[in-house]
């Protein structure tokens, strides 16, 4: 079940309709939890929070958005959690990543899942880097060694047929040129161009406030009916990245 609390949120802050949100209760998709259910699901005592749960469609991972942020290692307060060592996945709202020509990809399975809400073919990566995962190879690498990115892309991208398609890699608000994480999308890029992508635009949703970040949800709904038209303008304004790989 979802409570009504977070049947509100799920309107109010990411878009979904009453029709979207029965659905995804009916199909179990999102279901809300007590503290205990968080700290069972998690397998982390410490956590003294109720939130949701949102599952993965089609491939058994989920996150649980939290209803008050956990301060994580750093002490920042981290409001979306997965269990520990579970693998990266892409979470997929409902794009056809067999006939889409266009995908967009943004960091944030609820992102995603606002977008899709507004017509955009759209995935969601649990973080920015988070299109890469570690695999039975990692076993055979020097300690401190990484895979190459190659190695590492998801499954689920990497058996996506990219021909043709036009893709749009989309940061929030604080991730510009010089952010310490903004080197993860191109790089995701490179990859997406080696499987043959057409095009790929990395875009950056402008900040609505000076004292927060923006992302993709606050902007369409901040912007209402107007919302999916200026995201598209962002989009034809950005300029397609030029891959760097050798034979791209």
């Amino acid at each position: 079940m979802i409570s009504q609390a977070h049947k509100q949120q799920l309107q109010l802050k990411y878009g979904l309709s009453e029709v979207v949100i029965a659905s995804l209760e009916q199909a179990e998709e999102i279901i809300s939890l007590s503290p205990s259910e968080v700290r069972e699901h998690l397998s982390r005592p410490d956590i003294d929070s109720s939130g949701f749960l949102l599952k993965y469609p089609g491939n058994g991972a989920f996150t649980v958005r939290l209803d008050t942020p956990h301060p994580n290692g750093d002490s920042k307060p981290q409001k979306y959690l997965r269990k520990a060592g579970d693998p990266n996945h892409l979470f997929n709202p409902g794009a056809d990543l067999l006939q889409a020509k266009e995908l967009w990809i943004v960091e944030g399975e609820l992102k995603s899942l606002c977008g899709h809400a507004q017509g955009l073919p759209i995935v969601g990566l649990s973080g920015v880097w988070n299109w890469r995962t570690e695999t039975e190879e990692v076993s055979l690498l020097a300690d401190g060694e990484k895979l190459k990115d190659e190695a590492a892309l998801l499954p689920e991208l990497a058996q996506v047929d990219w021909s043709g398609k036009r893709v749009r890699l989309v940061y929030d608000s604080d991730i510009v040129p010089g952010h310490k994480a903004y080197d993860a999308f191109p790089r995701l890029a490179e990859q997406l161009y080696r499987l043959g992508a057409e095009e790929v635009r990395i875009l950056t949703i402008p900040s609505l406030s000076k004292k927060e970040k923006t992302g993709l949800d606050e902007y369409l709904i901040a912007k209402g009916s107007q919302g999916l038209e200026d995201l598209l303008k962002i989009r034809d304004r950005a300029e397609p990245y030029l891959p760097i790989r050798s034979g791209a």
